[in-house]
């Protein structure tokens, strides 16, 4: 049996990250390419800029082992406007990532990207 993979993606203005990762924690593989904040760019071109860093991050993995997805991005909210919703579900489903995913704030994708210990500072 294939092991379980989960994904990251964290929307920018100026750029957008997607990690591939196994279980255990090990990063696998990752994607960068142009801002895809709806919120910075027209709907179209921010979520070609996104499948753009999910393909190459997915590269020739079959997108069916992700398991789970968290997609942080400023002004999150926005992916449950209906158009903006339906263009990212379109563009999820068409490099094979059926199942949904977990929108979080880019605040909490900051914080977790931070260091291992219990206090620090995060500027935002």
């Amino acid at each position: 049996m294939r092991q379980a993979l989960v994904l990251g993606l964290d929307i920018g203005g100026t750029t957008s990250r997607a990690l591939l990762a196994d279980l255990d924690g090990h990063r696998l593989a990752s994607g960068t390419a142009a801002g895809g904040n709806p919120t910075a760019h027209h709907t179209a071109e921010a979520f070609a800029a996104v499948e753009t860093a999910l393909r190459t991050a997915l590269g020739g993995i079959d997108p069916t082992r992700v398991a789970a997805a968290v997609v942080g991005m400023a002004g999150v909210g926005r992916l449950g406007e209906p158009e903006v919703r339906d263009r990212f579900v379109a563009m999820w489903q068409r490099v094979g990532l059926g199942w949904g995913y977990q929108g979080v704030p880019d605040a909490v994708v900051a914080f977790a990207a931070g260091r291992a210990g219990a206090h620090g500072t995060l500027l935002l």
